[in-house]
Parts: C-alpha cells; sequence; structure tokens
C-alpha cells in the first residue's frame, strides 16, 4: 500500500472541501428557486385577491348609487302624496326599508375599509417578496462566480497534484538509495564492535584473573597475620589477669582513701626486678602546684573490646568479624609488641612487695589532694540536681532501651561519684576545633575519619536540662524550642557537669534528636530545679537572637499589655526586636519583662518550652578513650592535628556524613553505623528537615540557657 505524502494528502483535502463546498452552494441555489417559486405562488394569489377585492368595491358603489335614486323617489312620493294619507303607510315602509339599505351601506363601508388595510398588508408583503427575491438572485450570482472560482483553483491543484507525483517519486527513490547506504554503514559498525568488545572481554578476564590471585595471596597473608595477632591478645589478656590480681593484692595492702578513681597502668619496668613497683597516682589534678597524698584506687577493669584486624577479640576471646569496610581499625602490630613487652616487664616484679611510701611524683601526671574530687566540679552537685527530675519529663523516653558501654571506666563506672570520662572543655576545643562556647558546634580530626570531616555536636548542661542521658549510652530530654539542633543525621552530646567552679563535659555518644509531641506541661514545669526555671525565665526576658525564645516574650508582653495577639502583630513585635538588637539597643518598655512575669507566665501556662527526646545510636569509642587520655596526659594531644603554621586541608567544604567508625549499640562489636543510623534517621526526616539551619549558624555563639559555659 503506498504512502501519500503530506503534500498529495493536502492537495486531496482541498480538493474534497471544494467539493463539500460546491454541493453547499448547489443546495442553497436549489433552496433559493424554491423560495422564489413560493414568492411568485403569493404574489398571484394576492393579484387574485385584489380583484375580487375590486369587485367587492364595484357592487358597493352601485348599491350607494341605488340608495341615492331611493332617495330621490321617496322625495317625489311625498311630494305626490303630501295630502294623501293612503300613501302614509308606504312611506314608513319605505322608511323601514331605507334604515336596512343604510345599515347595509355601513357595513359594506366598513368591509370596504377592512380589505383596504388586508390590500395594503398584501401590497408590504409583495414589496418585502420583491426585495427577498432580488437579494436570493444577488446570491445565487455570487454562488455562481464562487463556482467558477472553484472550478478555476481545483484545475490548477490538479496541475500542482501532478507535479507534486513527480517529486514524491524522486524522493521516495532518493530515500531508499539512502537507507540501502545507512543500513550497509550500520552493518560495518556492528562487526567492528564486536570485534573491541572480543577484546575487552579478553583484557577483562585477564585482570579479573590476575585480581583474584593477588586477592587470595592478601587474604593469606591477612589469614596469618589475624593468627598471629590473636595469639599475641590472648597472652597480653593472660597477662593483664596477672597484672589484675597484683593491683587486687596491693589494694588490700594500702590503707583506705576517701574517693577512689582509676588508676594508670604501671609504668615501664626501668630497673632491676628487685625495685619496688611505683604508687597508683591520682592524674586527675589540674593544677601544677597541687600535690596529695597518694590514694588507692579500684584496678581498672580489662578491656572488653579488643579491635583487632578483621573483626574484635571479645571478653571471652572469641574473636566477632565483621564485614569489610565496616571493622574498626586494626592495632598496630609494633604498639602490641611494644605493649606486650612492657607488661611482661612488670611481670617479672610479681613477687616483689608494693611499697606504700610516698614516692616523688611523675613530672607529667599530678597527685590528686586528699579532698574528694566530685566535689572539685560539681558531681555532687550533679547527683543532687538529678534526684530531683521530674519523673514525667524522661518518660516521654521510657520506651528507648539504652546501648551498651564498656569503656574506660571502673567497676564504679555507673556511680555518681566516679570521675571517669569527664574533661575539661578546653581540651575538646584545642584539639577537635570546637567552639570554645556554643552549645552547638562541629568536631574535626576525629579518630579513623577523613580530616575534611566534621561532626556535629551539642554541649549541654545539667543545670538546665536535668533530663539529660546519666551515663553514655542512655536515653534522656533535652529542654529547647530552637530548631536548628534536630538533624537528620547523629549528633555527638556532651553534657556538663553541675556547678560553675570548673566545669566538667561527658562525652555520652551519637545520638538522634526528635521534637517530642508534648511540650513541658504547667505540672511539670513548676517542680523543675530553681536552677532549671531561673535560667529559662533569663533566656525569655532578655534580648535574644533565636525567633523562637523572641516569639514568647513578644506574646507574653503583649497579654499584659492587653495587645491583640495574632500572627501578624507577633512578628511585628519579633521584627522590632530583631532590629533593636541589631542596633545594640534595649527591650522598650512595652515588650520589657521581669523575671518573675516570666515564672507567672510559665506556671500559668500561657507559653511553654518544647522536649527534645534524645535517643542512643552508638558510642564512639576510640573518641571517648582519647578524651580520657588528654585530661589524665596519657596523650599531649590530638595526633591528627596538623603542625603549628600548616594550613589544614580542611579550608574547603566538605560533604557530611554520619559515623564512620565506632563500636557498635549493643553488641559491642566495630561496626559502620553510617547505613544503619540513617534508615532510622530518615523515617522522621518529614520533621527534622524542618528543624534544620545552614551550616553558618553551627558556629555561632548563641544565647540559649543550655549553652551557658564558664570554662
Amino acid at each position: 500500500m503506498d504512502v501519500k505524502s503530506p503534500a498529495e494528502l493536502t492537495m486531496q483535502y482541498r480538493i474534497h472541501d471544494l467539493e463539500r463546498r460546491i454541493t453547499q452552494l448547489q443546495n442553497q441555489d436549489a433552496q433559493h428557486k424554491s423560495h422564489i417559486k413560493r414568492l411568485e405562488d403569493d404574489l398571484e394569489a394576492t393579484r387574485s385577491e385584489s380583484i375580487v377585492i375590486a369587485q367587492a368595491v364595484q357592487l358597493q358603489r352601485q348599491g350607494t348609487g341605488r340608495a341615492a335614486r331611493v332617495d330621490r323617489g321617496i322625495g317625489a312620493a311625498l311630494v305626490d302624496t303630501q295630502g294623501a294619507e293612503g300613501l302614509q303607510e308606504k312611506l314608513l315602509i319605505k322608511e323601514v326599508e331605507l334604515q336596512k339599505t343604510r345599515t347595509a351601506v355601513e357595513v359594506a363601508n366598513r368591509q370596504h375599509r377592512e380589505e383596504r388595510l388586508e390590500s395594503e398588508a398584501v401590497r408590504a408583503q409583495l414589496a418585502s417578496a420583491a426585495t427577498e427575491l432580488d437579494i436570493a438572485r444577488a446570491e445565487r450570482d455570487n454562488a455562481a462566480r464562487q463556482l467558477s472560482t472553484i472550478r478555476t483553483d481545483m484545475d490548477g491543484l490538479r496541475t500542482e497534484h501532478s507535479t507534486c507525483g513527480t517529486s514524491q517519486d524522486d524522493l521516495r527513490r532518493k530515500l531508499e538509495s539512502a537507507s540501502m547506504a545507512y543500513n550497509r554503514e550500520i552493518a560495518d559498525l556492528k562487526a567492528a564492535s564486536a570485534q573491541e568488545c572480543a577484546a575487552l572481554e579478553r583484557v577483562l578476564a585477564e585482570q579479573q584473573t590476575a585480581s583474584e590471585h593477588d586477592f587470595i595471596q592478601a587474604q593469606a597473608q591477612t589469614d596469618r597475620l589475624t593468627a598471629e595477632l590473636f595469639a599475641k591478645d590472648a597472652e597480653l589478656e593472660e597477662l593483664r589477669d596477672r597484672i589484675t590480681a597484683l593491683q587486687r593484692r596491693a589494694v588490700k595492702l594500702e590503707p583506705p582513701a576517701p574517693t577512689q578513681t582509676n588508676a594508670q597502668p604501671p609504668a615501664p619496668h626501668t630497673g632491676s626486678s628487685n625495685k619496688p613497683r611505683r604508687e597508683i597516682i591520682d592524674i586527675l589534678t589540674d593544677s601544677d602546684d597541687e600535690v596529695g597524698k597518694p590514694v588507692a584506687h579500684n584496678p581498672l577493669r580489662p578491656a572488653s573490646a579488643v579491635e583487632t584486624l578483621g573483626g574484635v577479640k571479645t571478653e571471652d576471646g572469641a574473636p566477632s568479624t565483621s564485614t569489610p569496610g565496616t571493622a574498626s581499625k586494626p592495632r598496630d602490630s609494633r604498639d602490641s609488641l611494644n605493649e606486650h613487652k612492657t607488661i611482661k616487664r612488670a611481670m617479672d616484679d610479681e613477687e616483689v612487695e608494693v611499697d606504700t611510701s610516698a614516692s616523688k611524683p611523675s613530672k607529667r601526671f599530678k597527685k590528686s589532694p586528699a579532698t574528694s574530687k566530685a566535689d572539685a566540679f560539681g558531681l555532687n552537685e550533679t547527683t543532687a540536681l538529678r534526684a530531683t527530675l521530674v519523673p514525667t519529663l524522661n518518660e516521654r523516653v521510657s520506651s528507648i532501651a539504652p546501648i551498651s558501654f564498656d569503656g574506660l571506666e571502673d567497676e564504679q563506672a555507673f556511680d555518681a561519684s566516679s570521675l571517669t570520662g569527664w574533661v575539661r572543655r578546653e581540651l575538646i576545643t584545642a584539639n577537635y576545633k570546637a567552639s570554645p562556647q556554643s552549645f552547638h558546634t562541629t568536631l574535626k580530626y576525629l579518630p579513623n575519619e577523613d580530616e575534611k570531616l566534621k561532626r556535629r555536636a551539642i554541649f549541654a548542661g545539667i543545670d538546665q536540662n536535668p533530663g539529660l542521658p546519666q551515663y553514655p549510652g542512655h536515653p534522656g530530654t533535652l529542654i529547647a524550642s530552637r530548631k536548628d539542633i534536630l538533624l537528620n543525621e547523629p549528633i555527638s552530646l556532651f553534657v556538663r557537669a553541675a556547678g560553675l567552679s570548673n566545669p566538667r563535659w561527658k562525652y555520652m555518644g551519637a545520638y538522634e534528636v526528635e521534637v517530642s509531641d508534648q511540650p513541658i506541661t504547667p505540672e511539670e514545669w513548676a517542680v523543675l530545679p530553681d536552677s532549671t526555671r531561673d535560667a529559662w525565665a533569663k533566656a525569655l526576658s532578655t534580648l535574644q537572637s533565636w525567633e523562637e525564645y523572641l516569639q514568647p516574650l513578644v506574646r507574653m508582653a503583649y497579654r499584659r499589655e492587653g495587645t491583640q495577639i495574632t500572627d501578624a502583630t507577633v512578628a511585628e513585635g519579633v521584627a522590632r526586636m530583631k532590629a533593636i538588637k541589631k542596633k545594640g539597643g534595649v527591650i522598650p518598655k512595652d515588650l520589657r519583662l521581669t523575671h518573675d512575669e516570666v515564672l507567672a507566665a510559665l506556671d500559668r501556662g500561657d507559653e511553654t518550652i518544647d522536649v527534645v527526646m534524645l535517643r542512643p545510636l552508638t558510642i564512639d569509642m576510640l573518641l571517648y578513650k582519647e578524651l580520657w587520655d588528654l585530661q589524665t596526659g596519657a596523650i599531649s594531644k590530638n595526633p591528627r592535628l596538623p603542625p603549628p603554621g600548616k594550613k589544614s586541608k580542611n579550608m574547603t567544604s566538605a560533604p557530611r556524613r554520619s559515623f564512620g567508625r565506632s563500636v557498635s549499640t549493643s553488641s559491642g562489636l566495630a561496626t559502620d553505623t553510617t547505613s544503619a543510623v540513617r534508615r532510622r534517621s530518615t523515617r522522621r526526616s518529614n520533621v527534622q528537615q524542618s528543624y534544620c539551619e545552614p551550616d553558618s549558624d553551627i558556629e555561632e555563639n548563641n544565647d540559649d540557657p543550655s549553652s551557658e559555659d564558664t570554662d
């Protein structure tokens, strides 16, 4: 079946359209002729009616003449019969007849007038019909002219059609020729592509064979090194057990002390085996001038998990493997050997009696004073503050289970008086480039992470947030209405102990944060600790940067002044406050609130504060241990910090990600938490994304009461 070209189809459509137009014009011409015929018939009928009317008029005129003659006869009769009483009766009869004749004449006159009106109407119809006839004749002439033009166009189109048919045949022949050439070119390309694919497959097969061979060799070497490392770890574990036994024996020989803290591992033996072992020295002292008597300590609990190549050695000595790419960084074999030699030298002194007399303290570590270190930075105050916690506050996270934690803490790890893990913030600032005062900041140069990556962190105080986690890996709550902390990624949490004399911070792990559906209730607010209430009253009565704190201030002031509270009026008040803060001014009188006014408004429930739930995800054990080593002096600085004067590679922006390496949440194994955390976080992304702020605001020193720091 031949396919018609667009020109042919267009020509055919035009011909059909013209033929249809001709048919329509012919039908219109027939209708006009029929209409003219009807008009002519109507004209003929009108003429017949006019003749009849004319005859009726003639008859009327004859009746009128007869009446005149009758009148004349009556006059003559009256003259002739004036004195004749006999003719009186005839006269009366004639009068009656005359009256009847007059009535007939009047009727005839009325009929004549009506017929004349009808005749005029007929004449008007005839004139209208004649006009329509002229119009119809003009339309017929116009249609005839159009028909002639259409016939001329059709002749031209037929001529063009014949010409297009010839051109289409030429195009069809050219298209067939081009198609044949294209098919030949495609066939040549397919042949060349098949040859190239075969060559690439051979090269890939050779590369795959070589890669498999290299992988088998590397796997064999890895297995050999792993076996050697397991053997060394087993020997090391045995030596640790013997050291622990010796330490316990030493504790029994030493007098009791007011407090118990973690002990530094025995110093490497540098003399003969007959020299007494060094005393256990408290290394928590911060000042070089502080000197105190040695105190007894509980021995360190053996590490619950030792990172090894390709897995983790658990407490029972059984290796636990993890998938490639997720295992923690293996311990350097030289470090393991050095530790092994150090412990073995210490074991040579196993039978030596422990000397509890005071010896000269190490220059690097300082002895602790005899007084309780808990009082030095507020652990006792922290314990008392937690005892006043509103039970319903943390019921919001009662369904969240804590995660296991095996760290450097001793057997009293979860005793409120334990000092292990509490560090100075200046160490965090100096070694991880965190902001020295901000509530919300970032950490850099973290263990087992690229230096280009940053980890988000928040620093919150127990004074203002009594529901914060008490121990690492435990759930908790944060009292805050700011929208920049609810991130769609894990965030490290640091908790500050109560008290302002010598503040300390503790790393609690990585948490997922989510705003609770239920803010602080008036009943909960009424029984919160005074420090929390005062901190929030101060925050909501002073000029802040955060709109979430300016809005309740404006609403409370409007209620006091009797001003109508709408979204528009509150937005206007917030804009005023921001402009005043930008200019460095003071709060105007109509918006100024006192401390007691804010407390009263919160007590009544006029305003409230959000509660943020803290869900534990993981604990970065490498970071926890490194922080404690920095605090105790085991290491002097973060080994990943760039040298002084060297420009950091982290000057360019790099994409943030979740934690790459850390101890897992429940089993204690080294796992990659990136994918697991992302899966849990995306379920709440709809809520959390609206609480994100630009990165430029992270390092801003804010006015949130939770971020107050006197470190």
